[in-house]
């Protein structure tokens, strides 16, 4: 379905005003919606800086990352028979499903 240019133009208004929201949920849909329909994504001038209540900052290559807080308790982990989670079960990527389902289960 095509779109009036008048909404087209109201909802990059408004995307552009959401795109520098301090949470990283609300950013990345709208870096989403502005690439998807082809609307530039705004400079922001304090992008890259660390800022105290927002969650995502992009990097100097223009990569955007998230803070995530720690949990106020540790997950359980998958436990060898000493009690103690194996190194080589860590760095396995193929045990990265499990790791999280496992994560899940504990919470």
């Amino acid at each position: 379905k095509q779109i009036s240019s008048d909404d087209r133009n109201r909802i990059a208004e408004l995307a552009t005003k959401w795109y520098s929201l301090p949470d990283s949920s609300t950013h990345s849909a709208v870096a989403w919606l502005m690439r998807e329909w082809e609307l530039s994504e705004p400079t922001l001038p304090d992008a890259k800086q660390e800022i105290d209540g927002r969650n995502w900052f992009v990097n100097s290559e223009g990569v955007t990352f998230v803070r995530i807080a720690p949990s106020a308790r540790e997950p359980k982990h998958a436990t060898g028979s000493a009690g103690a989670v194996s190194p080589a079960f860590e760095r396995d990527p193929k045990n990265a499903y499990r790791r999280a389902k496992q994560a899940r289960s504990s919470l």
